[in-house]
Formats: C-alpha cells, structure tokens, sequence
C-alpha cells in the first residue's frame, strides 16, 4: 500500500500542474514566445499530452487499487464481526439490515467513494495552481462556498443515513416476504403485499429524492457563485487589457469560463465523499460487533472428551438479552453418561433455551454447566459444539454437494456415507450408489427444492450417525415434520444405533419418549418433574401424568412401547 499511496495522492497536484502547463504553452506557442519551429512546439504539447494521459492513469488506478483494497478489508472484517455476532445480535437486527449493510454499503466503498474523493483531490489541486490567475473574486468566494458547505452537509449527512435506515426495512420485507411466499400464496394475499411493497418502495424513494435534492438546491447556489467570479474576473481582465500578457490572460479567461464546474464540483466531491463516509462509520460498526467467546482455549480438554457423556446442570439462570425476564430459572438436574432424558413442557417451558444454554448460543446469567466434570463456561466454544452432536427441529441443507451437507469434513468413504442413508431409508436396499442423475448421489448438488422437511430431517439423522464418535446426542423435536411411521422408524434407529451414548430428546409427541430411562418436565423456566416415565405416570397429580391423559396415551401403552424397546435392543445385540 505504501507504494499505491506514493502514485496516488500526489497524482491530482501533478496532473493539474501538467494540465494547467499545457493551456500555458498553447499561449507560449501562438506567441512564439521561444522562436522554436513549429514541429518542436507540437512535439513539446505532444509530450505534455502523453505526461497527462501517464499521470491520469497511475493516478486513476491507484486510486481504484487502493479503494479496492480498503473495501476489501473493511468488508472482510465487517463479514467476520457478523459470523462472530452473538445470537442476540440476530434477534435484534432484520436480516435486511445486514442485508444492506453488507452489499449496498460495500458497493458504494467499491464505487463512490474511491472516485469522489479522487475527483475532489483532483479538483482541489487545479484550483490550487490556477488560484494566481483568479485574483482577489478567489477568497470571497471560497469563504461564501465553504460557509454553504457547512450547513449543508449535516442535512444531507442525515438524509443519507435515513435513506440507508429505509432502505434496510425495505430489504427486510422483501426477505420476509419471501420466506413466507407460499403462505402468501396460499391465502391468496399476493395483492396485499404488492400494496405493501410498492408503499415501502415510495417511503424509501422519498428519501432517496431528499438526497438528490439537497445536491441541486447547493448546486444552484454555487453555480451563482462562480457566475459572480466570471463576471469579477472579466472585469479586472478588461480593465487590465494593456498592460497584462494576453497568453496568460487567456488562460485566466479559460479557466474563468469553467470555474463554475470546477468550484461545484469540488464542493460537491466533498459533500459526497463526507456523505459516504457515513457508509464507513456503518461497516466499522459492524466490525466492531460484540463476538462469540473464544473458538478455542490453549486448555481445552483432549480430543477423547467426553468420555463418558455425563452432564450436571446447577443452578442455571438464561436470559437472552439485558433487560428481558429469565427463560432458564434455577435449573438444577443430573444426566447421567448413557443415559436416555426425554424434556417436554407447555410451548415456552424453556424446553429449547436448555439447548441454547448447553450449546452456549446465549452466555448464562448464573449458574453452570458440567460435561464430565468439565464447566463448559471454560471450553473453546468450537470445541465444546464439535464434541456435541444435535439434531434440530429445522434440518438446513447449505448450498453444496449432498456429500457436503452430511460429512462437511470428508471423514468417512463414499460406502459409509451411503450406508448411513440407507439406514435412515432414504435409500433401499442394495449395495452399490444410486443413479448419477439421482439426488441421493454424493456429489449431485443440493437446492432448495431437492427434499422435503421429513427428508432434510432424516438427512440431519444422517449426519449424526456419520458423527458417531460423539458420546451425547440432543434431539430438538427432530420428528415434528415427519409422519408417524417414519417417526416411528426413527425411535427404532435411535434405541439401536445410538444405545449407550448420553440422549436429550425434546419431544413434541409422549409415545416417543416413553422408553427413554427419565422424563424432565419443564414450567415457565423451572424443573417441574423429572423422574422414570412410570413413576411420573403413577403420580396423579403430575403434570406429565395430565399430559398423557390429554394424549390419550396409558400406562399400558407405556409398559408396551418400553418392552418393545428392550426386546429390539435385545435383538440387535444378538445380531451385533
């Protein structure tokens, strides 16, 4: 960079210099004011073209190189404080926020800003080497144009940053929308929406217009300014017409006759580059970001952990921002390694802020968290979500090849990662790999359409089996989108492909729980129960207990499905 600085910013004083000696020399040359031939003067103005065209271009491609480069880096740390943004930076910012933030502010670090401000260095430098041959109109009216400057450009400084606000929550409906499209098509509300669009579409265009306006209502006035200069300027040249040099008078009266442009334009430059400075104060902000813990700690435990899989809640406190009420209160409660925990409660129970706080997407506001002993508040949080392992209740595909969405570290062979999908039957029966044309290839690509929700489910099942080294396995209402068979299936899979490992299952449906070892009941954040199926079941007054009768759902049945599950264990460990 130090040498695209050293090309750069002395660039517009050498062009103009070189610009301004050229007009000069046309005025030398119509004089013969030196008695060269005529060839030696088209080649002297021929040479000083060649230096303008040289000097331009450096200029011009430093400036955009080291434009260029200062957006790269600015985006790249902007990119990286939003990857390492907290979720709570997520739940407070509209996704068309970062939206904006990240190209249409970019684009203008690419594009106007680099040339705004070349431009008005450029513009400055002319005025600067030509300031001898405007004479005593200069002062005045650079005061007057500076003292409009000032006024004006806190006005348009804050139409900007509105119009970048709109444009943000213009971006974030659109997404909306978006995600929601075949709800919205489904209600037949397509009308409605275009209605609402194209009304954000007006509320953003009004400040857009602001901003244009704000340039025209400063460009009126400083053409009228540089008017007044022309009519000074050619009064004093006429008054001066014996005794001034007429070369160097018409180079006076050539740049009196754009000094209009040159003034506007240098103002306007200024204006613009100040304005998108603005732009710039957004990306650092977003640089400057509140980040994740740390992804690694130098006393992270060893590769092997967890061993056992045993994990110790006490006392845990969770809110997901400052100010909000608690979602986890004084939880306290005990897994044992290998043991099956099934957690159910009423819709916020906090059954899902008991993941969030083992998975440390939100920092606990007391309490803590044991793995093996270990306080995970003093594990890399990378290293504390490599070593568990979840299936959520929305599967997400990244775009990718499908060998790429299930084994992203490329540990396992093409036979083991096919034998997993045929063990969650996305594939049948057989030995060798799908059709090349089949989506259920490896390195056919993955889109939006390519599976439904019960497939990506079973493909998230897919990635834990392949991860089976992990000895705790969480399952976020993992079944919810698929049917009852298929539910069913899953159940069989887990009691025989992840026996012995440590299970948290939220479970949205009772029968599916009902072999697991313990039930925790959850209530407003609290422990509720938390107790062996039956015995929860035996007590009349239990939640879970009016939870199965609502269920229609017996202790028969319990006694039925937990028996049926020991004989498959059974039977697999025969066949093992």
């Amino acid at each position: 960079m130090s040498v695209v600085s050293f090309i750069a910013f002395p660039r517009p004083v050498t062009d103009a210099f070189v610009q301004v000696l050229s007009t000069l020399f046309l005025g030398f040359w119509t004089s013969n004011h030196w008695g060269l031939p005529q060839g030696a003067y088209m080649g002297i103005y021929a040479g000083l073209g060649f230096a303008t065209a040289i000097f331009s271009f450096m200029g011009s491609f430093a400036f955009a190189w080291a434009g260029f480069t200062a957006s790269l880096n600015l985006f790249t740390g902007a990119l990286g404080g939003v990857l390492g943004s907290p979720m709570k930076f997520f739940d407070t910012t509209p996704i068309g926020a970062i939206i904006a933030r990240l190209s249409k502010d970019i684009d203008t670090l690419d594009a106007n800003l680099p040339q705004a401000w070349f431009q008005h260095l450029g513009t400055v430098a002319l005025v600067f080497y030509t300031y001898a041959w405007l004479g005593i109109m200069f002062p005045p009216c650079s005061s007057s144009t500076g003292e409009r400057r000032r006024w004006r450009i806190p006005t348009s400084i804050e139409v900007k940053r509105l119009d970048s606000i709109l444009r943000s929550l213009l971006y974030a409906a659109f997404s909306e929308a978006l995600t929601g499209l075949s709800t919205i098509r489904a209600y037949r509300e397509q009308p409605r929406f275009v209605k609402v669009s194209e009304r954000q579409i007006d509320v953003e265009n009004k400040a857009y217009f602001m901003t244009i306006a704000c340039q025209r209502y400063l460009g009126v006035r400083l053409d009228f300014l540089g008017n007044l200069l022309i009519l000074g300027i050619g009064l004093i040249a006429v008054g001066f017409r014996t005794s001034a040099d007429p070369s160097k008078l018409g180079v006076v009266l050539t740049y009196a006759l754009t000094i209009t442009q040159t003034f506007s334009q240098m103002v306007t430059q200024l204006a613009q580059v100040e304005q998108d400075m603005n732009t710039v104060e957004r990306i650092v902000h977003y640089r400057n970001l509140e980040q994740e813990p740390p992804a690694k700690l130098p006393d992270d435990p060893p590769q092997e952990w967890p061993q056992q899989g045993g994990i110790d809640f006490r006392n845990v406190a969770l809110r997901y921002r400052d100010g909000l009420p608690l979602v986890l209160d004084g939880l306290t409660f005990d897994v044992k390694p290998g043991e099956r925990v099934g957690i159910v409660g009423r819709t916020g129970a906090g059954k899902s802020s008991l993941l969030t706080a083992l998975f440390r997407v939100a920092p606990l506001s007391g309490g803590t968290i044991e793995i093996d002993g270990v306080n995970i508040e003093k594990v890399g949080i990378e290293t504390l979500r490599h070593r568990l392992s979840i299936i959520p209740q929305d599967a997400v595909l990244f775009e990718g090849t499908l060998r790429e969405n299930i084994d992203p570290l490329k540990t396992r062979t093409d036979e083991h990662l096919y034998s997993a999908l045929r063990r969650v039957k996305l594939l049948g029966p057989g030995s060798g790999p799908p059709p090349k044309d089949s989506k259920l290839h490896l390195d056919n690509e993955v889109r939006d359409d390519s599976f439904s929700a019960g497939e990506r489910q079973l493909l998230a099942l897919c990635r834990a089996l392949i991860k089976d080294q992990c000895k705790i396995l969480i399952l976020d209402e993992a079944t919810s989108s698929v049917d009852v068979d298929t539910d069913s299936m899953v159940q069989q899979m887990i009691q025989r492909d992840f026996h012995g490992k440590t299970l948290l299952c939220i479970a949205h449906r009772l029968n599916t729980i009902a072999f697991y070892d313990r039930v925790l009941v959850m209530d407003k954040g609290r422990l509720k129960e938390y107790d062996t199926p039956l015995n929860l079941f035996d007590n009349p007054d239990s939640q879970f207990r009016a939870m199965c009768d609502k269920a229609g759902l017996s202790r028969a049945d319990i006694v039925k499905i937990r028996a049926n599950a020991e004989a498959q264990l059974q039977t697999a460990a025969l066949s093992a």
